[in-house]
């Protein structure tokens, strides 16, 4: 029987939009699931919303870590499929203290933010590709601690536009009470 890490969108009346299954394992997902075998999600989202593209955490990072860091194999998916969304749910870990992650729950974890950002430099680069000329990028990340796993948190919309260069992104983070964060980078 196969298993897969999935993503799974679904439309306001309940119908399965998009099953995605993750395509660049984490260590510990080669314990329990297969790579989906059809790449990373590109297609139309319905009511004319435009194109989406869809990955899983991992899919953020070099395959395996062992594609070389400038290949940039999600952010380059992303640009190809004229995303004018992106979704990337998350269960990233964080290097921080477990003690912080309480103290400090309602502060995005700044390393993990720039990160993902940096994940994202083609798209940059180059602007988006899309029909409405920004790029939303959507990372809802989980956060808190089990057993030995710390997670960051940090889930975020950032809108990338032609000319907003990482400079200048704007974004918004909402913590676990309901507030929200805005911040300029």
């Amino acid at each position: 029987m196969s298993r897969y890490n999935s993503a799974v969108l679904v439309s306001p009346k309940g119908n399965v939009l998009v099953n995605y299954r993750k395509s660049f394992l984490f260590n510990t997902d080669e314990t329990w699931a297969e790579e989906g075998r059809e790449g990373f999600f590109a297609g139309e989202m319905p009511d004319g919303l435009g194109r989406l593209a869809m990955g899983i955490c991992m899919d953020l990072n070099p395959r395996r870590f062992e594609t070389p860091f400038e290949n940039y194999e999600f952010a380059h998916h992303v640009l190809d499929s004229k995303a004018d969304l992106v979704l990337m749910p998350m269960a990233w870990l964080t290097s921080q203290p477990q003690s912080s992650l309480v103290d400090q729950a309602q502060v995005p974890d700044a390393d993990t933010l720039a990160y993902w950002i940096q994940r994202l430099q083609p798209v940059l680069d180059q602007g988006p590709q899309g029909r409405s000329g920004e790029t939303i990028f959507v990372a809802c990340n989980r956060i808190g601690i089990e057993r030995e796993a710390s997670y960051a948190g940090t889930s975020v919309v950032v809108g990338v536009s032609k000319g907003n260069g990482p400079e200048r992104i704007q974004g918004e983070d909402r913590d676990r009470n309901g507030g929200m964060a805005h911040y300029a980078m």
